[in-house]
Parts: structure tokens; C-alpha cells; sequence
């Protein structure tokens, strides 16, 4: 006899599998989002470090005609996002003003070295008729690669591991108290059916409130009734 499988747990199985299939989606959707927000933030803030650093070169430049270490060095001190790094050389290539931060709680700045930066990129600084004035080459440490930003996106994906978990645990759940009174009415209409089909004449088919059952009860009824007669 080939083997079959109730009503019920395939329904129940179904639901299980699309909900299974959204939490999915929905944690992809969620950590994507969450490391293309990281991304916005650091193409933003690199931009706007970048703007910081040609203004105030280009500033020194007008004011005094020449780059030195000095009024680099008094430029350069507050700028809002505070850099890995900052090399600025003149149009020879030779240094004008170099800093490299200490700070032991940026991850990746850890192994930087002057003359081994990772992924080095060298920009141009320009005046307003397109004369090279300046080159300089920094890096800004990504939101994870601070310590403190990097526990807080490990404790919102943590967070967000558990409350996924628990929506799972509280959806299978509900799902099986949905269904029980589903397996229940099919399980007394079968036994139902079965009676009739061994030609007991009390047999009393309850109502349901589910279409399908409804048709098969009052179909099984009108057969009894033709059989009878």
C-alpha cells in the first residue's frame, strides 16, 4: 500500500516551510541591510574627511604660497573623523606631513606601518585652475574596525540571532495549536465516513466551519441517503 500522509501535517508542514523560507529572507535582508548601512556610513564619512583635508591644504596654500609641517601640522589637528593616517607629500613626492594614529582599540590600523599601508591610495590635491599642489594618502577605520562599534554590530546580530530563533519557536507553536482542531475535525469526519461506508444508519456528521469538510459531510449524507433508499 503506498504510503500517504495526512491533510493536516502537509498543511502544517507547508506553513512550516514558508515560514522558514521568510525568516530566511527576512535574516538575509536584515544583515545585507546592515552591512550596506556600514557601507554608506564609511563611503560618507571617508568623503567628507577627504573634503576636510583638500579645504584646509588648499586654505594653507593661499595663505602662505607653500606647504610646510608646521601649518600642516596646525591645520590638520581637529578634523572632525580622525584618520588610521594622513601622508601629505608635495608634487615631488616627498613627505610634508605625516601622522599615524596609536590608538591600540582600531583593529586593522594594528599592523599599519609607514611605507607597508594596506591598499595605499595616493590623491591629488588641486587648485581651482586644476594645478597640482599636493598629494596625501589615509585611511579612515570602517564603523567595525572601532572596538566599540564592533561589539555594538556584534550585539545587534546576536540580538538579531535570537529574536529570529524565538519568532521560529513562537510561529511552529502557534502553527501546531492552529492545526490541531484541523487534524481533530479530519480525524472525526474520516471515522465518520468509515461508519457510514459499513452501513450504520446513526451516524451524525458535525458541522464544520471549514468549505471543503462541509461539501464532503453533505455529500457523504446525500449518498447515505440514496443508499438507504
Amino acid at each position: 500500500m503506498k504510503r500517504t500522509i495526512s491533510l493536516s501535517t502537509l498543511n502544517f508542514l507547508l506553513v512550516l516551510l514558508s515560514l522558514l523560507v521568510f525568516i530566511s529572507l527576512l535574516s538575509l535582508m536584515l544583515f545585507f541591510g546592515l552591512e550596506a548601512t556600514q557601507d554608506a556610513w564609511y563611503s560618507q564619512q571617508t568623503a567628507s574627511l577627504q573634503r576636510q583635508i583638500e579645504e584646509r591644504v588648499l586654505e594653507i596654500y593661499r595663505q602662505e604660497g607653500t606647504l610646510s609641517e608646521g601649518s600642516l601640522s596646525v591645520a590638520l589637528e581637529d578634523l572632525l573623523q580622525q584618520p588610521t593616517y594622513l601622508i601629505i607629500s608635495d608634487t615631488g613626492r616627498n613627505t610634508l606631513y605625516a601622522y599615524h594614529k596609536t590608538d591600540r582599540s582600531v583593529g586593522r590600523a594594528r599592523g599599519f606601518q609607514f611605507g607597508q599601508l594596506e591598499n595605499q591610495k595616493i590623491l591629488p590635491i588641486t587648485r581651482e585652475d586644476g594645478q597640482i599642489i599636493a598629494y596625501y594618502s589615509m585611511h579612515l577605520p570602517t564603523f567595525s574596525e572601532v572596538e566599540a562599534n564592533a561589539m555594538l554590530v556584534s550585539a545587534a546580530k546576536n540580538v538579531l540571532i535570537w529574536a529570529l530563533l524565538i519568532a521560529l519557536l513562537v510561529a511552529v507553536v502557534l502553527a501546531f495549536l492552529f492545526f490541531l482542531p484541523l487534524k481533530k475535525r479530519s480525524r472525526e469526519l474520516t471515522e465518520g465516513l468509515t461508519s457510514m461506508a459499513n452501513r450504520q444508519r446513526d451516524v451524525v456528521l458535525k458541522q464544520s466551519m471549514v468549505s471543503e469538510f462541509a461539501d464532503i459531510s453533505e455529500a457523504a449524507k446525500k449518498t447515505a441517503r440514496k443508499s438507504i433508499a
